[in-house]
């Protein structure tokens, strides 16, 4: 599962750079907020749509690969024995996902951005400072942050 999870990962940063970019800006936020602000959003890695997604397919793929059976046996005994409680918590994500239902990628992403409107500011900031910075300017020049954050 980690290795279909990663490869995700790298197919969403090649084929859907903005959206990629846009989880970064995201990612920078969180990180840059107080724990106590994140606790009180009760943000998850879960939330997180790149990461949801990857959750969606990597589950998906094992299940093809070695049926539901085997594979919700593994996600139990994650659960059962996790390394850290946050762990535990996302092995129950993984549980909950379904694998059949369509996930839209680009629209979750920026239902988290509106989740995120009071922010905006500061995602401004991180925007801008990641600018100045040549290597992410293609992937973050192409971000509207008005599209993002309308709703």
């Amino acid at each position: 599962m980690t290795f279909a999870h990663e490869l995700r990962h790298f197919i969403q940063r090649s084929k859907m750079r903005h959206v990629w970019a846009a989880k970064n800006l995201i990612l920078s936020l969180i990180h840059s907020l107080d724990p106590t602000v994140i606790r009180a959003l009760a943000l998850t890695w879960c939330d997180i749509p790149t990461e949801r997604e990857a959750r969606i397919i990597s589950k998906r793929i094992a299940q093809d690969l070695l049926g539901e059976e085997a594979v919700g046996e593994y996600i139990n005994e994650r659960i059962a024995n996790p390394v850290t409680a946050d762990d535990g918590a996302d092995w129950v994500c993984v549980r909950d996902l379904s694998t059949s239902a369509p996930y839209d990628l680009a629209a979750e992403t920026q239902k988290l951005f509106r989740r995120m409107k009071a922010f905006r500011g500061q995602v401004e900031n991180l925007r801008d400072d990641g600018m100045r910075d040549r290597a992410n300017v293609a992937d973050l020049e192409g971000i509207d942050l008005d599209v993002l954050f309308q709703g």
